[in-house]
């Protein structure tokens, strides 16, 4: 009698089954609403999934679109997921990471532009890539428009100059 609960112990929950299946539907959302470029990095080896992606892509109908992505959701129960999240996990992590230094070249330059050439000295000293010069000269540009209310051309030069920056090291 113990083997019959072993046995029945070891089975999901019908509310597991529910959140895998769920699990499932949104990660079929997930590809279908992907940019193309990013799904062409996506190993999709089932070609019935790839032509079910391309065609919810294309039904504008909620309605349609919704069934579409249920009909994977199922279809990706027949086919081992894993590659798949693990190509869709690393683009979020260089999503997160080109984020992360895009926040901190901003805040470089936000301290460069309150500090000024003791900044430019200490982020030379984090990133000894950076030119000097061209760090100063932007700098110097940046407060001359700031002080004539111009467009802050210089502004975004030395944006860009510390993200290559940033980039490079």
């Amino acid at each position: 009698m113990d083997d019959e609960w072993d046995e029945w112990d070891d089975r999901p929950s019908k509310s597991e089954v529910k959140r895998q299946l769920a699990s499932l539907v949104d990660l079929a959302r997930e590809l279908v609403e992907l940019p193309q470029k990013r799904l062409d990095q996506i190993p999709i080896d089932d070609d019935v999934l790839a032509e079910g992606i391309e065609l919810a892509r294309r039904i504008t109908a909620n309605s349609g679109r919704k069934r579409q992505i249920q009909f994977l959701g199922k279809r990706l129960r027949a086919i081992d997921v894993d590659p798949i999240v693990a190509a869709l996990n690393r683009q979020h992590e260089n999503d997160q990471e080109a984020t992360e230094r895009h926040h901190l070249a901003e805040r470089w330059r936000a301290n460069i532009v309150s500090e000024g050439m003791s900044a430019i000295d200490q982020f030379i000293g984090e990133y000894p890539a950076a030119e000097r010069t061209q760090l100063r000269a932007l700098w110097q540009q940046s407060q001359k428009e700031a002080s004539k209310n111009a467009p802050p051309a210089a502004f975004r030069k030395l944006y860009k100059a510390i993200f290559t920056a940033i980039s490079a090291a």
